[in-house]
């Protein structure tokens, strides 16, 4: 998809807590004794954390911009 670039204006808050749990995951990655149980309480903090609004605003602008193409 070259020429598109996401714009997180519209979801800096979701952003900004992805992130935060990104941090405090990623820490204790690879001690993680239970890998399939620390990834879904991982994944779960990510959903609660806004993923799915993020990802619903990353399709809406690629669809937009390739209508616009």
């Amino acid at each position: 998809m070259v020429g598109f670039s996401f714009d997180p204006e519209n979801v800096q808050a979701e952003m900004a807590q992805i992130k935060t749990v990104a941090s405090e995951y990623f820490r204790r990655w690879y001690y993680a004794e239970e890998f399939d149980a620390y990834w879904n309480e991982y994944h779960e903090k990510q959903v609660q954390a806004g993923l799915e609004t993020v990802m619903t605003e990353l399709q809406t602008q690629v669809d937009a911009w390739k209508t616009a193409k």
